[in-house]
């Protein structure tokens, strides 16, 4: 499963939460290395929902299928970008392969959305693209529906270039090393649980084994749904008397 990474390359926040144009959402604005245009990255596996000319050339991504969320929520994920000068390369039905580069800062918008300089405007919403894609909020702001804190969605890695992250907690993607290490601690827990609980059936049967001694019984326990072959060699005398026994 994929994990919905941050989609700039540089992570210089000029805008958060507390921005008059973003109040009431979840909303950032991030300008990139430098003053110039710098290119936006496809998070995620993604497909266009919708684009928005008659703003600021808004477009809404969706993930092509479930996503690994930040906060660890494995769901689709909805983004919205906003500003890019140019969106005559873009159509509803295109797909991009995650990290590949699929929209531009830019400086469109007009309205209560007027920008300042080069940048890009984002926000993330939890599940598929639903209705319009956005409602207006009691502020009357206009922001993606299902919002959820991009510090909740989006990951980094060791190639990004941290220049402001505005006090955000960004959650860093675990090394391959710490991650076969967590793997292998997972599977030293479940052989430390199965040899105990093949010791418990070992004494379990050690007991019964005593306790029907003088009943001429022969009781075995075993796991459920195991698979089992026993071979029984008879005296000319004797019989033999399966029993279902109470489930321990």
């Amino acid at each position: 499963m994929q994990r919905a990474m941050y989609p700039s390359p540089y992570m210089r926040i000029t805008a958060g939460f507390e921005a008059d144009s973003h109040k009431g959402t979840f909303a950032l604005d991030d300008a990139g290395s430098d003053s110039g245009i710098d290119i936006i990255l496809a998070p995620f596996d993604c497909m266009i929902k919708k684009i928005y000319e008659a703003d600021a050339n808004e477009v809404w991504i969706e993930s092509l299928y479930p996503v690994k969320f930040a906060d660890g929520t494995e769901d689709y994920m909805t983004m919205m970008f906003v500003h890019d000068n140019d969106v005559s390369d873009l159509w509803i039905g295109k797909t991009f392969k995650q990290g590949e580069k699929f929209y531009d800062e830019g400086s469109k918008g007009r309205g209560q959305v007027g920008t300042f300089g080069n940048h890009v405007h984002f926000e993330c919403g939890r599940g598929k693209f639903e209705g319009s894609g956005w409602h207006a909020n009691e502020y009357g702001i206009w922001m993606i529906n299902n919002a959820k804190r991009p510090d909740e969605c989006l990951w980094i890695d060791d190639s990004y270039h941290i220049l402001e992250k505005w006090g955000f907690d960004w959650k860093k993607v675990p090394s391959k090393n710490s991650e076969q290490e967590s793997e292998l601690e997972n599977l030293k827990k479940e052989n430390e649980l199965l040899k105990n609980e093949n010791e418990s059936l070992k004494n379990e049967n050690a007991r019964l084994k005593t306790e029907n001694s003088n009943r001429g019984k022969i009781v075995y326990v075993c796991k459920k749904n195991g698979k089992y072959k026993i071979k029984l060699t008879l005296n000319e005398n004797e019989k033999i008397v399966i029993e279902k026994g109470a489930q321990l």
